[in-house]
This record gives structure tokens, C-alpha cells and sequence, in this order.
């Protein structure tokens, strides 16, 4: 899987669903842990926002920037949690506009996790995921890359290619600042990457 979209994330959290409003001690806890982020000191930046998460468990920034943070650490499973939680939030809050994430924001968590889930090795997870985000949005291409290439980590190469096919024609669909991945240079599909099937359908696949 392909990390295409990690220089959105910081979009992500600027941009995230108006905040609720929060005590002082959980906003100082959220400023001092993005301080510790940009200093890079990752210990106590997660120390920090965990504590912001716990004083104010429906606030979505915490969670967020911790998603990025774990996965910039490339700490798989903790960053699945992390973005597992944070799904879980914004479901809780769908009803409410006021407080859920906008759909461009939401297609970002939701790839955001199933990429942490794939590449902690929960496979099947991660097929979930995707499966129901394509559900939520089926135009977005990231989520049918992505999923193709979970089904490649399973070695079902025909659903893989069948969902390869349909991200590339919506390679228009994605998120400004990023790229289409090249699948021949993607490691969930290097044990196809000289299958004469495999190469049959990517052989076009370049932008």
C-alpha cells in the first residue's frame, strides 16, 4: 500500500469539522503536544495528546494528529488504533454537522486507516475498511487502489486487478497534491511484477 496522501493529513487536522468547545487544559495539552511534534519529540508529543484525548474524548483533533504522528512513526498498529478511534468518533457524530468531518476529510481518515491496517498486517481488516468506504464514497480512487492492493498482500490476484482497473479510471478523483501510484514500484503487488497479467493491465497505468 501507498502512502500518498500523508502531506494531507496536516489538511486534514487545519481543516477538520468546527472543534466543540473544549476546557483550556485540553487546548494547552493539544498546543503543547503539536509544539513537541515540530520539535519531534515523539514521546512526549503522544504523552500530550493522549491526555488532551482523555479530558475531552469527543474532540477530533487530539485523535487526529495523533494518527499522524504514529504513522509518520510508521507504529502500525498503534496508528490503526489511533485512526480506528477516530473513525469511531466521527461515526458517533455523522448526524450532527457541526461536529463531523466533511467528506474529503472523512475519504483521508478512512484511507489513513485501512493504510495503517495493511501495513501492520491486518489484511483482512483492512479490506473491510475499504470495502465500506467505497460504500461511502465509490468515486474515490484511493480507496479501490488501496483495497487492490490489500487483495495482492492476500495473493487473489484477480480481485486485485479488477479493483486496479477501476481506481485507474478514477484517477482524477483524488486529493490535490497527490499522485496516482505506479503499481510496478508498489510492494503489495512485487510478487506480480513480471506476471504477464499484472503487467498487461498496469502497462498504461503512468501519469
Amino acid at each position: 500500500m501507498r502512502l500518498t496522501r500523508l502531506l494531507i493529513i496536516a489538511i486534514l487536522i487545519a481543516v477538520a469539522a468546527p472543534s466543540i468547545a473544549q476546557s483550556k487544559q485540553a487546548r494547552d495539552k493539544y498546543d503543547a503536544g503539536q509544539r513537541e511534534i515540530d520539535r519531534r519529540n515523539g514521546p512526549k508529543a503522544e504523552k500530550l495528546l493522549r491526555e488532551a484525548i482523555e479530558l475531552a474524548p469527543d474532540w477530533m483533533k487530539p485523535r487526529l494528529a495523533l494518527g499522524e504522528m504514529l504513522t509518520a512513526q510508521h507504529r502500525w498498529e498503534a496508528a490503526a488504533e489511533a485512526w480506528s478511534k477516530a473513525r469511531d468518533l466521527d461515526d458517533k457524530n455523522r448526524n450532527d454537522e457541526t461536529k463531523r468531518l466533511g467528506r474529503a476529510q472523512r475519504n483521508i481518515l478512512l484511507d489513513s486507516l485501512g493504510v495503517a491496517q495493511g501495513q501492520a498486517g491486518q489484511i483482512d481488516a483492512a479490506i473491510e475498511t475499504y470495502t465500506a468506504a467505497i460504500k461511502e464514497d465509490p468515486e474515490y480512487a484511493f480507496f479501490e487502489y488501496n483495497l487492490a492492493c490489500a487483495y495482492a498482500e492476500k495473493h487473489n490476484l484477480d480481485r486485485a486487478l479488477a479493483h486496479l482497473k477501476r481506481a485507474w479510471t478514477l484517477r482524477d478523483n483524488i486529493p490535490s497534491g497527490s499522485r496516482f501510484p505506479d503499481p510496478r514500484k508498489d510492494d503489495s503487488f512485487k510478487r506480480y511484477w513480471n506476471d504477464p497479467q499484472f503487467l498487461d493491465v498496469v502497462e498504461n497505468m503512468v501519469i
